[in-house]
């Protein structure tokens, strides 16, 4: 048998590893051909098995009658089997089952029971079978299992060990090899499927296959050129360097069902042919080497609830390469790099809540190669950058419930790199940068999950382009997100309820370089939105803007920088929720759509802008400082505040500008100007829904409000006005309809409503507050107030009057010049009315009273009646200048006591009348006792003229003292107030009840 040429073979085979490169696997380069074909015959006669089955150690059983010796070569091939008893061991020179036919040895169970030879074929050419027993040990140099084509060779060890030098299984031939029972496989190297046509298969089932050569590890490799198969369960495979599918054409496939597989040196799955390793039930593979799946040939891994190690992994290593891998479950760790698709084409699947550890990874690494990461329900650490498309093709697809924490992404690296982003699901979180668009081409797409980064960067350099999709998603960048910084620029695109935050969004950051954001039905949390050096381009619409940071910024330039119509509101407007903090906006906003001021805080508008969907202030304060702030459209105002930080005119017409201002039902709209500032309101129409209140001015805020619509106004009975603080003024009749009709006109001390003369007949339906009211310059003009308790001052060269039912309070210092006249109701002056200026005239079925200073009263068929008009508690003195009594009533309180009655001070007493009345209230008074009803200084009525009436009897007589008109109790109805003894007869006398109850005060 011509072993030598084997050897010499051999001897080349090791020659070529050692110069092999340290990442190549070391590939099997023989003349397979010729070695295959040749018939080897033994140097020296054989000495074959002439038995059935039969004992070893019986000579009868060989052909030379004597058991064979060290030296001796043996065959097996008639068909026979060779048994080895236990504690029975043999040396030969070569052991050959099936050589032409068939053979086979038994070896049985003992830990003396062996066989040795320095060569070992099982199937040489026919049908070879080897079984050893518990601790059976089998030595040899060289051991073959299917060793020429055509040949099987079926080896079954149950506990056993064999120790080979290098182990063939399905050398040329077809050869099955199992391990069971702890047993042990101990060779140096070892090939599974050497030849092509060639199938090896070995199953090692809670053993191990070591192989090594004194305690250095070396290479195993499943399909040198034919078919190799090894599956292990809860067995240890441990080699130096792993080979699957060595050579073109070749077939390797490696399964651990638990147990562990360990390489001193590399993994290689897919070498140049077709491998595969499958990992399941907590199998364990650690690699010392690099390992990679496909390396020049197409390799699959795919791993269920098992661990993996390896400083470097490669999916698709070489140009032409495929690889595929899949991990569920369990845990993958690569210490140093991680590349799929390095120059071929690669797939790797990380699910089923699998943890992936790794260094740096690239995906797509070289120019012609592709990769694709699909991470679902498990989660991915790499330290350091995730390249996404390095120089080749690269893509990313992230899940629901995955998870991927890194430094940084790159997406598009180099000017080939070409790289994709998909997710769908779970988070990407990176403490550093994110870029797409590096020098290449790169595009992320988000329709669900969250991304996140330190920064963010769309568009760098070169030839690049960047483009980043987010729908239904979350993206969030800690610094700055830049959209285009070189190159190509960049593209932004944000919709469908995505959420998009960064603590500046900057578009076109350098020259010629191009930007774009656009948004749509999205969030964008941000203190600023700004235009760099390049062309940018900024689209929103649905969109909600919010202040990042909140009450924390002072102010921040929201949107700048932007040229005309480069920032544009689509139509579903924008809107803008300052979150407490102040910011501003110095771009022009074009388009289509609207604005929405909501949050607390302030939005300042600065520049002229020309979006056409109108305005509304929901909440907190917006600002104005030129007439085109506000576009064009409807401005609506909730409970919110709209000021003109400049003096700003908000006008409108038929033909355009702002067409209707108004304020919500049940909301406060608030008017207002900075000090030394002017708002003027000049819409086309004006709106106070119902319940709202208008009001003008708040804290430190007085310039000027000026009401000038100039198309229609409305308002429902239930709204308000509130003069808050600065200075409300009338440019047309609209803002008495509002006053006329509004449930309440509140002026508030400090704060001014000045009609200025556009008055008519409808006045002021209801009066409060404390501030001033002014009437106008012209001496025709009339404030006409129906109710109300006013506290302030009624200014102006007009006159007041009170024309319906309803009692108005004055308890102010009024300066109209103006008359009064009193046609119905009530007047009740506290204060002064006029300063003792102008008459005040009280007509039929009006009341002037109170307790203050009037003027020349000409009392004309009304009621003059000091005090407050409260029975039983109305006591008060009224000063007029003169009293001109043409017809009517003095009405007086009468009490107990004169200090507790009302009474008159007039400068003149002055009577126009032939008789002069006076109707006396209440009736707790004391007969004798006698009342100063009138002090004047000068008076023309007799005292006869005088007359009274009352309701209960009462009886006296009028006299003039000095200059005091006075009346005397002489009779009357007297019922003193009763006390407490009294009141606990009257639970008992329903008679006296009666009697009292004809106490009732009249009213008036």
């Amino acid at each position: 048998m011509p072993h030598r040429i084997l050897r010499r073979s051999q001897r080349c085979l090791n020659l070529a590893r050692r110069t092999a490169h340290a990442r190549r696997p070391r590939a099997i380069a023989l003349a397979l051909a010729a070695i295959s074909s040749l018939t080897l015959a033994p140097a020296h006669a054989d000495i074959n098995w002439i038995g059935g089955t039969g004992n070893f150690g019986a000579g009868a059983n060989w052909s030379g009658g004597a058991v064979p010796i060290q030296g001796e070569s043996i065959v097996i091939a008639n068909g026979g089997t060779a048994q080895i008893a236990g504690a029975n061991g043999y040396v030969v020179s070569t052991v050959t089952l099936g050589q032409a036919g068939s053979g086979a040895i038994e070896l049985g169970s003992g830990n003396n029971t062996q066989l040795q030879a320095n060569e070992f074929y099982v199937g040489y050419s026919g049908q070879g079978t080897l079984t050893a027993g518990t601790q059976a040990f089998i030595g040899t140099s060289d051991f073959w299992a299917g060793y020429n084509q055509g040949a099987t060779g079926t080896v079954n060890l149950n506990g056993s060990y064999l120790s080979p030098f290098t182990v063939y299984f399905g050398y040329g031939g077809n050869a099955t090899v199992t391990l069971e029972n702890a047993s042990t496989l101990q060779s140096t190297t070892g090939y599974v499927g050497y030849s092509a046509g060639s199938h090896g298969v070995v199953n090692l089932l809670s053993s191990t296959w070591k192989a090594e050569n004194q305690s250095i590890p070396r290479d195993v490799t499943v399909g040198v050129s034919g078919k190799g198969e090894v599956h292990a369960t809860s067995s240890l495979l441990s080699v130096n360097n792993l080979i699957l599918a060595a050579n073109a054409g070749s077939t390797g496939d490696v399964s651990a069902d638990g147990g562990n597989i360990t390489t001193a040196e590399n993994l290689t799955v897919g070498a140049a042919g077709t491998g595969s390793l499958t990992l399941t039930n907590l199998a364990s593979v650690q690699v010392m080497g690099v390992a990679a799946i496909g390396f020049n040939g197409n390799g699959t891994l795919d791993a269920t609830d098992a661990d993996f190690a390896a400083p470097e992994l490669f999916v698709a290593q070489n140009g032409g390469s495929t690889g595929t891998a899949t991990f569920s479950g369990g845990e993958l760790a690569i210490s140093g790099e991680f590349h799929v698709g390095y120059g071929g084409a690669g797939t790797f699947t990380l699910d089923g809540g699998g943890t992936l550890e790794t260094n740096k990874a690239n995906i797509g690494f070289a120019v012609g190669s592709t990769g694709t990461i699909d991470v679902l329900d498990a989660t991915w650490t790499n330290k350091l950058a995730i390249f996404v498309g390095a120089a080749g093709k690269g893509t990313l697809n992230l899940g629901a419930g995955g998870v991927i924490n890194s430094e940084s992404g790159y997406i598009g690296q180099d000017a080939t790199g070409e790289g994709e982003v998909n997710v769908t699901g779970g988070s990407w979180a990176m403490t550093n940068t994110l870029a797409v668009g590096v020098n290449g081409g790169g595009t992320l797409t988000m329709t669900g999950g969250t991304i996140s980064s330190k920064w963010a960067q769309v568009g760098l350099s070169g030839d690049s382009l960047g483009v980043v999709n987010v729908g239904n998603a979350s993206w969030t960048t800690e610094q700055t997100l830049t959209i285009g910084v070189g190159g190509n620029g960049g593209e932004f695109y944000a919709t469908n309820g995505a959420n998009v935050t960064a603590q500046t969004i900057e578009l076109a950051e350098s020259a010629n370089v191009t930007g774009l954001l656009s948004a749509v039905n999205t969030t964008i949390t941000t203190e600023n939105i700004i235009r760099g050096a390049g062309t940018a381009s900024l689209s929103l619409s649905g969109v909600q803007l919010k202040l990042l940071g909140g009450s924390s910024v002072v102010d921040t330039a929201l949107i700048d920088g932007f040229a005309a119509d480069a920032a544009v509101i689509g139509a579903g407007g924008l809107t803008v929720d300052t979150q407490g903090g102040n910011a501003q906006i110095p771009t022009i906003l074009s388009g289509a759509g609207g604005l929405t001021k909501t949050g607390a805080g302030r939005l300042r508008l600065t520049a002229p802008n020309t979006y056409a969907g109108g305005t509304t202030v929901s909440a907190g304060l917006l600002e104005v400082t030129n007439n085109a702030a506000l576009g064009a459209g409807n401005v609506a105002l909730g409970s919110a505040e709209l000021r003109a930080h400049a003096s700003a005119t908000l006008a409108g017409n038929l033909n355009g500008g702002i067409q209707l201002v108004s304020v919500a039902a049940n909301q406060t709209g608030v008017f207002s100007a900075a000090p030394n500032q002017t708002l003027t309101l000049a819409p086309l129409d004006f709106l106070l829904v119902e319940g709202a209140t208008m009001q003008v001015g708040s804290s430190g805020q007085t310039g000027s409000v000026v009401f000038a619509p100039t198309g229609a106004v409305a308002l429902t009975a239930e709204a308000t006005l509130n003069v808050a603080a600065g200075t409300l003024v009338a440019d047309n009749g609209g803002l008495e309809f509002i006053t006329s009709i509004a449930a309440s006109t509140t002026v508030a001390s400090g704060a001014t409503l000045n009609f200025q003369d556009h008055l008519s007949t409808g006045g002021v339906r209801a009066l409060f507050g404390a501030g001033t009211v002014n009437i106008g310059s012209n001496a025709a003009t009339m404030l006409v107030v129906d109710a109300g308790n006013f506290a302030g001052n009624i200014a102006g060269n007009g006159g007041l009057v009170k024309d319906s039912n309803g009692t108005l309070t004055l308890s102010g210092q009024t300066a109209f010049i103006g008359g009064t006249t009193v046609n119905a109701g009530t007047l009740l002056v506290n204060g002064s009315l006029s300063f003792g200026f102008g008459s005040a005239t009280v007509n039929a079925g009006a009341t002037l009273g109170g307790s203050g200073l009037v003027g020349n009263v000409s009392l004309n068929g009304g009621n003059l009646a000091p005090g407050n008009l409260v029975a039983g508690n109305s006591a008060g003195t009224l000063t007029a200048s003169n009293l001109l009594w043409t017809s009517g009533n003095l009405v007086f309180d009468l009490g107990a006591t004169p200090a507790q009655s009302d009474s008159l001070t007039v400068g003149g007493l002055q009577g126009f009348a032939s008789t002069y009345a006076f109707t006396f209230t209440n009736n707790n008074w004391n007969i004798g006792t006698t009342y100063d009803l009138v002090n004047f200084d000068s008076t023309t009525i007799a005292i006869a003229d005088f007359k009274f009436t009352n309701s209960h009897g009462l009886d006296g007589v009028f006299a003039y003292k000095g200059n005091i008109l006075q009346f005397t109790l002489t009779a009357g109805e007297v019922v003193p107030e009763p006390a407490a003894a009294v009141l606990l007869l009257l639970a008992a006398a329903p008679v006296l009840a009666t009697r009292g109850r004809t106490r009732k005060l009249q009213t008036r």
